[in-house]
């Protein structure tokens, strides 16, 4: 074992733990709500001040959610808002119409967005689950989402994974055109299915969306073995060098989490490899408390980067 000092970063319970689907409608009825108010120019509100003059062609985006409110975006009168609720709802409701009626989620937010993250069949190598995330943000950042599509540059498929053993939650990129991790008719077929989901999508038809569900649930089918070929390389990648644990720290987690991702790794490294290493990244992303919504994601990030840059250096990190 590597040693470093630690300052005891204690176990929480994890603000990414799975829900059964009986759960998902409550959960998405309590997901912040925009409501648009009109500018002026001493603030905002639904009437104006004696002295105040209307901001023409604008307005602002005003969210509340259980904890906090506040505006986040301030677009032209042209921009429609599209409450979570309902751009998600239609979504799970399609899935479950494709045929997945069991199916395990988990939901994170902020004033600007929101993620709901669906995971379908069994768990994998590892107890590694996967899934989809649908998306939806009141910031004007993107427009609803789901599924996963191939990354142009990176030539990497995203996909959103939990690890039952330690209940993390992880970004997992799987690098298509690395023949030890896909092999070549996988990759094919995963492709086709990728491009069969868009095609209907486009038709905007009334079961588009149940159509694209079969092809994104049949997609992560075939993801599995590609996925337990990576956490194979990761695992054997072993780290036995101190000077060389110390960069990858600087290099991949940073001096903002440096100190309780080193204190997570310590207690549960088991191999000293880079499975280990992301998995403290992971655990630290997943269960403390003391994160923000939007650092959890950042280290998230961090831990997904790493594990390609370091096993495929010709992979580019994200733009």
């Amino acid at each position: 074992m590597i040693n470093f000092n630690h300052n005891g970063f204690a176990e929480q319970r994890s603000s990414f733990a799975l829900q059964s689907a009986e759960k998902v409608n409550e959960v998405i009825a309590k997901l912040p709500v925009a409501t648009p108010l009109k500018l002026w120019s001493t603030g905002f509100g639904a009437e104006s001040p004696e002295t105040a003059n209307a901001v023409e062609n604008f307005k602002a985006v005003y969210v509340t959610s259980e904890k906090e409110s506040g505006i986040v975006n301030c677009p032209t009168n042209r921009y429609e808002i599209v409450q979570h609720e309902t751009a998600i709802r239609p979504i799970i409701d399609a899935l479950v119409q494709s045929g997945v009626e069991h199916f395990d989620f988990n939901a994170q937010s902020t004033l600007s967005w929101a993620n709901l993250n669906v995971f379908v069949g069994a768990s994998g190598f590892d107890g590694v689950k996967l899934g989809f995330s649908i998306s939806n943000s009141f910031d004007s950042s993107g427009a609803v989402s789901y599924g996963f599509d191939v990354n142009r540059v990176t030539k990497t498929l995203t996909l959103k994974g939990y690890r039952l053993a330690c209940a993390n939650g992880m970004k997992i990129e799987v690098p298509l055109e690395q023949a030890e991790i896909v092999r070549p008719e996988i990759r094919t077929q995963v492709q086709n299915l990728l491009r069969e989901k868009t095609r209907v999508l486009h038709t905007k038809s009334a079961g588009a969306k149940i159509e694209a569900m079969r092809y994104i649930t049949e997609a992560i089918a075939l993801l599995h073995a590609p996925v337990e070929n990576m956490i194979k390389k990761a695992k054997a990648w072993t780290i036995n060098d101190t000077t060389h644990f110390k960069e990858l720290i600087k290099l991949h987690v940073g001096r903002r989490f440096a100190t309780k991702v080193l204190n997570q790794y310590n207690r549960d490294s088991q191999e000293e490899s880079l499975w280990d290493l992301y998995n403290a990244m992971t655990f630290v992303a997943s269960h403390d408390e003391s994160l923000s919504t939007t650092a959890r994601e950042t280290l998230i990030d961090k831990a997904s980067d790493m594990l390609n840059l370091e096993m495929f250096p010709k992979v580019e990190a994200r733009k």
